[in-house]
């Protein structure tokens, strides 16, 4: 649309006793016109189209009709708001009044950093509430924004919302005034933040002492579901953000490939529990304050080897490292990955420093526990592991020579002399450098004479009686 300042501006009067008709037209692009009755002293019918619109007055009372190349939400609300902004209670009085309609149609519409493409949208004056329906290539929503903004605020029912990452600027949500935040309650069916696909979101905020309440989040999907609340508040002037709740996946390993985390875990569900907190708004979540524990256990399943370049179990353990190096001292056991029963532990994070003393894997070829430390803030890792393997995962060569029936003579034989063999009962790893580049180092190893239980001699082969085949003949 061309500048405002430098088209020209006609106006028309047209009328009788009765009424008078007004026309406004500035350049091509912006035309008004209404019915104004004498007797009422305001306008009973009035339109406003900016861009080429098709759209014309429509019924009593004030509409608007945009069809724009691009449209900044945030500057077409300071120039309407001194005419949404009218109290219905006093619309009677005003000459223009609130209007009762809005069409718009915008190839690109900015609106708190994000953009909507091929947009269509419709609002309408309610008694209680703005109602706006959009539909755009990135969503198709409702919208419910209550006239009474601090104590209602508002509802958003999408069936899908597709959010780019926030851009910069003045209309990022790092710029809300806490203060200012209306209650909310929003439904999403299917949510994509990113690229990333959250499924289905639900989300109440209300408003509290010195903040909001966040009273319920649930995000919900196939592989997974978490459900939280907590508060984002002000604390001596500064904002904090406080959460708690569950998170729980039927299949961990799964759920993270989504996001491209190839975290090694295959086939495994999990549980956690979690109460965090960092400073500033919930949105603008850092590891630099980050505070908390979460308590998690995965259920049956195994680690497989994955690149050591790759993304991490949690960003935190880097136990791919280790399995393969396990493959290494014991790779008729690991050949096809850890077997595990359960992963169990604990993280404490201390601004951004994530921390653990029982973390457990209890497997089938043995139990591994971990202590340390990672350090979100540099990715730094510091980390003792160690290994106790069970015994039989020190014997692969011997299991295998009793359970083959071609060797049955030699695994005898090996029964017969070999009645003790020494066997690792302990490893012990540092595990250093960085999330991305982490370094497993091999520090001590233990080892015990274990006793092997002779097998039983076979019994002897009895030999085959002979069978009488003669004839007895008489004579």
């Amino acid at each position: 649309m061309a500048d405002a300042s430098a088209q020209k501006l006609v106006a028309r009067v047209n009328g009788d006793q009765q009424a008078s008709q007004l026309t406004l037209q500035l350049g091509e692009d912006v035309h008004f016109e209404g019915v104004l009755p004498h007797a009422e002293a305001r306008l009973s019918r009035a339109h406003l189209s900016i861009g080429r619109s098709d759209v014309v007055t429509l019924g009593a009372g004030f509409s608007i009709s945009a069809n724009l190349a691009s449209m900044d939400v945030q500057a077409w609300f300071n120039s309407l708001y001194p005419l949404i902004d009218q109290a219905p209670q006093s619309e009677g009085e005003s000459f223009i009044g609130v209007p009762q309609r809005i069409f718009v149609n915008v190839s690109e519409l900015q609106f708190a950093g994000q953009r909507l493409h091929d947009v269509a949208s419709t609002v309408k004056w309610q008694e209680q509430a703005w109602n706006v329906d959009v539909r755009a290539r990135e969503a198709i929503a409702n919208v419910q924004l209550f006239h009474n903004w601090l104590e209602q605020g508002l509802k958003i029912n999408a069936d899908y919302l597709n959010l780019s990452a926030w851009e910069g600027g003045e209309q990022t949500p790092s710029k809300i005034d806490i203060s200012k935040v209306p209650p909310m309650q929003i439904v999403c069916e299917r949510c994509i933040y990113a690229d990333n696909d959250l499924g289905q979101i639900q989300l109440t905020l209300s408003r509290a002492e010195q903040g909001m309440r966040i009273e319920k989040l649930d995000v919900q999907q196939a592989k997974a579901r978490l459900t939280a609340s907590g508060r984002w508040f002000l604390r001596d002037g500064e904002e904090q953000t406080e959460l708690e709740g569950h998170f729980y996946s039927k299949d961990f390993g799964a759920f993270l490939a989504q996001y491209e985390v190839n975290s090694g875990i295959r086939d495994s569900d999990a549980n956690m529990n979690f109460a965090l907190n960092w400073q500033q708004a919930p949105h603008e979540f850092n590891f630099a304050s980050l505070n908390g524990s979460v308590d998690w256990k995965l259920g049956d399943g195994y680690l497989a080897e994955v690149s050591d370049r790759g993304a991490r179990l949690f960003s935190i353990l880097s136990l791919e490292s280790l399995v393969r190096k396990l493959k290494l001292d014991f790779r008729d056991v690991f050949a096809k990955g850890f077997f595990y029963e359960k992963m169990t532990g604990t993280f404490l994070a201390n601004n951004g420093t994530v921390s653990t003393d029982n973390t457990r894997v209890d497997g089938g070829a043995g139990e591994i526990s971990l202590t340390g430390y990672t350090d979100l803030n540099d990715q730094a890792l510091n980390y003792r592991i160690s290994f106790r393997p069970k015994v039989t995962s020190s014997l692969p060569v011997i299991v295998a020579w009793m359970v083959n029936p071609a060797t049955a003579v030699a695994a005898l034989a090996i029964n017969q002399m070999i009645d003790s063999a020494e066997v690792i009962s302990s490893i012990d790893y540092s595990l250093t450098g960085s999330i991305s580049e982490p370094v497993l180092t091999e520090l001590k190893r233990d080892s015990k004479n274990i006793q092997i239980p002779a097998k039983a001699q076979p019994k002897p082969t009895q030999p085959i009686p002979a069978t009488d085949s003669g004839v007895n003949q008489d004579g």
